[in-house]
């Protein structure tokens, strides 16, 4: 009995010490429970005020019951407390959304959902973009218990995006699309004339001696023109159509869809209208023309690649034909632009290879009739068409810059030549030689002249260089300063073509030039012609008034010869002397058939 109650005390001692170690271990369970909720309840804050996303709690009921720093930031904080409800904060703040929703409606959906909206930035009174995401909240077991918004003020981002995207697709002279923005607009276009099967139309524009108004005027000038031209062109096209600068002083403009080809070709010439009257450039009037090359979709081709190839084609017929005009492109073209493209490759190997010969024409003076000098002339002796003059490709020769090495082989051939002729017992005469306009451009121009002049060892003073009369009027004070550098060398310079490049006089006093050689245009009815007559006698007395000597070209009768000897023409070059001869031939000239000519014998 004994026993079974002691057994029984026992037991009862061990189910108390089991029940107090639960009831213990509950407590600090509990305890570590609840001290491990506050701490992640201090982290969360912690973490939620410190992330740079504007993070607001809300309950379901709308009201505010946590904001971090950065929401208290864009909202300002002195308006934001626990138990405000969203709505007051937003309505505070002037906020709208760009979408037709309520989007703090609480609707206790289960998917987050993304918003954009507008609030009013109390320091400026502008307007900040911001967008956000709302996210529901549901515990537990699927209760809604509130939602989380996130902010994001954005309006800095999107300015940045603005500039970046005008800087990638606006000019920033004209402010109108550039080439990338326009390559876009042309590829969609013709997509769309293709679903809507129209014609869409390719304009590219190109203003004439653009260069020459920045050379003269200057570079804000030219900027000025370019804007003008830019809003006169937009201002004319109908909604929807788009004109772009692609680089330079060109211009595209896009007809992105066309029933009729007439339709094009209205405005085609109403474009051509804009460049009759004169513009308004810093308070004077320039009378500026443009040349423009057409291509329709789909005829001129049926991608962007084609389309643009075949308008640039068109654009530089209509600069062949003597600009100020416009053409549509036509299939001849290409053919033209294929035999161009072999004559430009075959001229420059002939450059590589030197198949060009020099021939000189000779220059008399009209007071002793001898040889003063002479002209050298050029000659390509194309292995398959045979000797070609200077028309057949000192164009294309300027146009892809192998003008500059021709040049350069003309005046070294030149130089030997006068040597040779001294060495074979020729007289020392002066030996004049042609050069480009393009060849001005060149940096190194004096630089080659002054190492051709040393490696042949040629006197300069028997040296002469002419340039046009054109040429000699653009960009005055360039021209000015090359030509004094070739006085210092000792080279004399002629103006060719005089009478056709309308001239300054003022100008003209200007340039250190020695001779001007009338242009044969002038010569030619002069014995028949009245005004041809005084003309000429004018250029004489003009030349001589300015104390220039005066060389006639393209003499060939002696009505002709007598008319200009009497009015004191310095010098005569013509048929009536000699074509322009090989320099062999131009030799055996000289010594022997000249001095034996007993019809020039007679006139002395």
């Amino acid at each position: 009995m004994a026993i079974n109650e002691n057994f029984e005390m026992i037991s009862l001692i061990v189910l108390l010490f089991v029940f107090i170690g639960l009831l213990a271990y509950s407590i600090i369970n509990n305890y570590s429970l609840k001290r491990n909720l506050y701490f992640n309840k201090e982290l969360f804050k912690d973490l939620f005020l410190h992330v740079k996303e504007d993070i607001l709690f809300i309950d379901d009921k709308g009201m505010i019951i946590f904001v971090n720093k950065e929401a208290q930031d864009i909202l300002r904080g002195d308006i934001i407390s626990e138990k405000t409800h969203v709505s007051n904060v937003l309505k505070a703040k002037g906020f709208y959304s760009e979408e037709d929703i309520d989007c703090f409606g609480m609707a206790q959906e289960r998917t987050q959902m993304g918003f954009k909206g507008y609030m009013t930035k109390e320091e400026t009174q502008g307007k900040h973009l911001v967008t956000g995401t709302l996210i529901p909240m549901f515990f537990p077991k699927n209760e809604y218990r509130g939602t989380v918004i996130v902010l994001r003020d954005v309006t800095q981002e999107k300015r940045s995006e603005e500039i970046i995207y005008n800087v990638t697709n606006y000019d920033k002279v004209t402010g109108i699309p550039n080439k990338n923005y326009f390559m876009d607009y042309l590829n969609l276009s013709m997509q769309t004339a293709k679903i809507e099967n129209k014609m869409m139309a390719l304009f590219i524009l190109d203003l004439d001696n653009f260069k020459t108004v920045n050379d003269i005027m200057g570079h804000s000038v030219g900027d000025e023109l370019l804007r003008k031209v830019a809003n006169g062109v937009k201002d004319m096209l109908e909604h929807g159509s788009q004109i772009s600068r692609i680089g330079g002083d060109e211009f595209t403009i896009v007809i992105p869809s066309a029933n009729r080809i007439n339709d094009i070709l209205a405005i085609s010439r109403r474009l051509m209208n804009l460049f009759t009257d004169p513009w308004e450039l810093e308070g004077k009037e320039y009378y500026i023309t443009c040349s423009m090359g057409i291509a329709v979709y789909p005829n001129d081709g049926e991608d962007v690649e084609n389309l643009l190839r075949n308008a640039d084609t068109a654009l530089n017929n209509a600069k062949d034909l003597g600009k100020n005009n416009y053409k549509f492109y036509t299939r001849t073209m290409n053919t033209s632009i294929t035999e161009r493209f072999d004559v430009e490759n075959r001229l420059r190997y002939a450059v590589e290879r030197d198949q060009f010969v020099l021939h000189y024409q000779p220059i008399i003076d009209t007071k002793t009739f001898e040889i003063h000098s002479c002209e050298a002339l050029v000659r390509w002796q194309h292995p398959i068409n045979g000797l070609l003059t200077p028309n057949n490709f000192i164009g294309i020769a300027e146009d892809t810059g192998l003008i500059n090495a021709l040049g350069e082989l003309v005046l070294r051939k030149a130089c030997l030549q006068h040597k040779d002729w001294i060495h074979e017992g020729l007289p020392p005469i002066k030996i004049s030689v042609n050069f480009s306009g393009k060849q001005f451009r060149d940096s190194n121009l004096l630089l080659m002249i002054k190492r051709v002049v040393e490696e042949t060892n040629m006197d300069t003073k028997y040296l002469e260089m002419e340039i046009t009369e054109s040429f000699a009027m653009h960009n005055i004070e360039y021209v000015i300063y090359i030509l004094n550098e070739l006085k210092k060398m000792g080279i004399s310079i002629a103006v060719d073509d005089f009478g056709t490049g309308y001239s300054s006089v003022k100008y003209l006093k200007l340039l250190p030039i020695d001779v001007l050689k009338i242009d044969r245009s002038f010569i030619v009815d002069v014995e028949i012609s009245n005004a041809q007559k005084e003309i000429v006698k004018a250029l004489i007395s003009l030349a001589h008034g300015i104390n220039l000597k005066v060389t006639a070209e393209g003499v060939e009768t002696i009505e002709q010869l007598n008319f200009l000897k009497n009015h004191k023409c310095d010098k005569i070059q013509g048929f009536i002397f000699s074509k322009p001869l090989q320099s062999d031939k131009f030799l055996d000239f000289y010594t022997k058939e000249w001095q034996k000519n007993e019809e020039m014998l007679s006139l002395r």
